[in-house]
């Protein structure tokens, strides 16, 4: 939405992934394999699924705030 906005505002932007938005996606996929192996070999690992719940929450909060500072510098500088 803020790339589709900044365009609107003529003042489009390139879309360059973040280091953190890497690592994001990386313990999403990672989180997807933990749970769908616990649930094909019926393992018990409770706890590491819920730490990777709260890892891959606070690395989508970061990505988006990152994304969000990123976007308000390009829209403030023109």
């Amino acid at each position: 939405a803020g790339v589709m906005l900044a365009f609107l505002l003529g003042s489009p932007m390139d879309i360059k992934p973040l280091f953190v938005s890497k690592a994001n996606t990386a313990i999403q996929i990672f989180l997807i394999s933990v749970v769908m192996g616990a649930l094909a070999f019926t393992l018990q690992i409770d706890g590491l699924v819920v730490v990777l719940v709260y890892c891959t929450g606070a690395l989508t909060v970061l990505s988006a705030f990152a994304y969000l500072q990123q976007w308000t510098r390009h829209v403030a500088e023109g």
